[in-house]
């Protein structure tokens, strides 16, 4: 009955709550904006717009925007608006008449924005917004138009944005009378044909989006007289060809987005007149094959996207006319090989993504032609070439890329590393390998790499490591051998790592430390052992003296009897969670005085034994959890000291 009565009561007073949220209210909530919720009828929006005007003492002549939302105002005519003089009225999330009528603001002779955004307008009549001549900005949005008249007396419009509606077909006059128009925006609409003349005196237009639309075909003269357009995006269309001249006047267009279509075929000089064009963007695309001159004449492109195509052969010499090119996006192709000559000439490329091919192998000197190009100039670098087939590296095999910064060859098959695969990276500082098939690397491989800082070699089937496997990486400070099968420690690999902050050894075989000397690793701030098979841990971090963070969890350690036999003064966590301890040696800690917090869940600790006198001295130390094997009832002896 008490059940019943509360959500009878909580539904009245969310009833009364939501009655109340939507009442008709008209405000100021920003100086010269009044603001309309929920209006129902004209009279109702003229009361309250009174009542507004009357508790503000605001007048109404200074008022410059009209905004109303979650209305119903089928009830608009001429006489709605015919006592205000703002510039801008906004309608969104309203209810309005699917044809809005004629005249509606032709009392606002100072109007400058017009917004019906998400208002179910379905028709826009010839002569809705004639003759407003102060208009710049229409913005008709969300609705649900399907065809376009003509927009005449508007020769001030200079944003129209036509966005998510349902427009099939655009009259070939809509926008002959919209001369200052800059930016039209027609995207995510149901547009099927676009007529040659649709575009007719645009001159003055800068943006042209017609992206998510079914577009399949460009006709010739379609962009004739947009010879101010910069910007053209004509993304998720279905174009599967373009005609040689579609291009030809948009001298001054700097980003052209042709992405997500089902072009198959570039035609050569496609894009010659594209004189000032800094960016295009061709990914997602039906492409297998690039025509030798596809790219003729766009001397200023600094960003090329061709990712997500189905390219296998790139013709020699066809990227030579991209003599400003950046950034090059070729990720998720089919390309097999790589010619030396295939960049050849590109002085200012920085970032080459050749991820996700089919990429079997790289000559020696693949990329060397670049860098002889490239003599006192920046260099690429960023080069990707993760996930491809690529079974070995040669010597000399990135020679001359001088100036990389970035390579990322994880998630191949390369099974060696060899001396000498690495000349010439005089300046690389993250090498990325994980996740491949690798097994050895031979001594002295990483010598060249003399400012390499990050080197991940997570997930690969490495087993042994020589004193000289990481020789000449003096500047590194990240170093991950997760997930490997590394079982022996005993040699002096960490040795010329003088500089390392963080060592990852999780995951491997390691089943003792004893032969394992830290005593160089003075910079290191953690290290990760975690999920191996180590046993007892006994002065094991000797030398560690920046240390912060050691993982230790899930290993089969059995006992504690000290950390270092120096002080660990930086030290602040232990994690020690699933192990086979059952009781902590009193010493354990003496020489962590910073420690914080150890994690002993998962243990097997025996109740009676725990108590505080048994724990070690340490007035920093107020975490030890030691929860697993207890029942609900025992948590309370989590011990805390502070």
């Amino acid at each position: 009955m008490h059940t019943l009565a509360a959500w009878i009561l909580i539904t009245l007073s969310s009833q009364f709550i939501l009655c109340k949220a939507e009442q008709s209210s008209c405000g100021y909530p920003f100086h010269k904006r009044l603001t309309c919720n929920y209006i129902r009828s004209l009279d109702d929006f003229k009361q309250h717009v009174n009542q507004s005007i009357f508790s503000t003492s605001f007048p109404l002549e200074e008022l410059q925007e009209i905004e109303i939302i979650n209305s119903d105002l089928e009830f608009l005519t001429t006489e709605s608006f015919e006592d205000f003089n703002v510039t801008s009225v906004k309608i969104e999330k309203s209810n309005v008449s699917t044809e809005l009528p004629k005249n509606l603001f032709a009392s606002l002779s100072n109007l400058v924005a017009i917004k019906f955004e998400d208002t179910d307008i379905a028709t826009i009549r010839k002569g809705v917004f004639s003759n407003i001549v102060t208009l710049e900005t229409l913005d008709l949005s969300y609705n649900q138009i399907e065809n376009l008249e003509n927009f005449d007396g508007l020769p001030k419009l200079k944003f129209l944005s036509l966005s998510d509606n349902n427009i099939k077909v655009i009259n070939e006059n809509a926008m002959h009378n919209l001369t200052s128009l800059e930016t039209l925006e027609l995207d995510n609409n149901v547009i099927e044909i676009l007529k040659p003349k649709t575009f007719r005196h645009l001159q003055k237009l800068l943006i042209l989006n017609l992206t998510n639309n079914l577009i399949e075909h460009l006709p010739n003269g379609i962009f004739d007289d947009l010879v101010s357009l910069k910007k053209l995006i004509l993304d998720n269309n279905k174009i599967s060809q373009l005609e040689q001249s579609v291009f030809t006047n948009l001298r001054s267009l700097r980003i052209l987005k042709l992405g997500n279509n089902n072009i198959w075929k570039l035609p050569n000089n496609i894009f010659s007149d594209l004189k000032n064009l800094q960016e295009l963007h061709l990914n997602d695309n039906n492409f297998t094959r690039l025509e030798i001159s596809c790219f003729a004449g766009l001397s200023e492109v600094t960003v090329l996207e061709m990712q997500n195509n189905g390219i296998k052969t790139m013709p020699l010499g066809v990227f030579h006319n991209l003599k400003t090119i950046q950034d090059i996006d070729l990720s998720y192709n089919q390309i097999e090989t790589v010619d030396e000559s295939t960049f050849q000439g590109l002085k200012d490329l920085n970032s080459l993504n050749l991820d996700h091919n089919n990429i079997h192998r790289l000559d020696a000197g693949a990329f060397s032609t670049t860098q002889n190009i490239l003599t006192n100039t920046s260099g690429i670098g960023f080069l990707y070439l993760s996930d491809n087939p690529l079974k070995n590296l040669e010597n000399n095999t990135f020679f001359g890329l001088s100036q990389l910064l970035e390579l990322h060859l994880d998630n191949t098959e390369i099974q060696d590393i060899k001396k000498g695969t690495f000349n010439g990276l005089l300046s690389l500082s993250s090498l990325l390998l994980g996740n491949s098939s690798l097994e050895n690397i031979e001594p002295g491989s990483f010598e060249p790499l003399s400012k390499l800082s990050k080197l991940n070699l997570t997930f690969n089937s490495i087993d042994n490591l020589s004193n000289d496997s990481f020789k000449g990486l003096n500047q590194l400070t990240v170093l991950d051998l997760g997930f490997n099968n590394i079982s022996n420690l005993n040699s002096e690999f960490l040795d010329n790592l003088v500089l390392l902050r963080n060592l990852s050894l999780k995951a491997n075989q390691i089943s003792n430390l004893d032969g394992c000397n830290f005593s160089r690793l003075t910079q290191l701030r953690s290290l990760d052992l975690s999920f191996n098979k180590l046993s007892c841990i006994n002065e094991s971090f000797t030398g560690l003296k920046s240390i912060q963070y050691i993982y230790l969890n899930d290993n089969d350690i059995a006992s504690v009897t000290s950390l270092s036999a120096d002080k660990l003064n930086d030290l602040v966590f232990l994690d020690l969670q699933n192990n086979n301890l059952t009781r902590l040696d009193q010493k354990a800690f003496e020489n962590a005085p910073s420690l914080k917090n150890i994690e002993l869940l998962g243990n097997q600790f025996e109740l009676n034994d725990v108590k505080e006198r048994q724990v070690p001295p340490n007035q920093l130390l107020h975490d030890i959890l030691m929860t697993t094997n207890f029942d609900t009832d025992d948590r309370k002896h989590i011990i805390y000291l502070s």
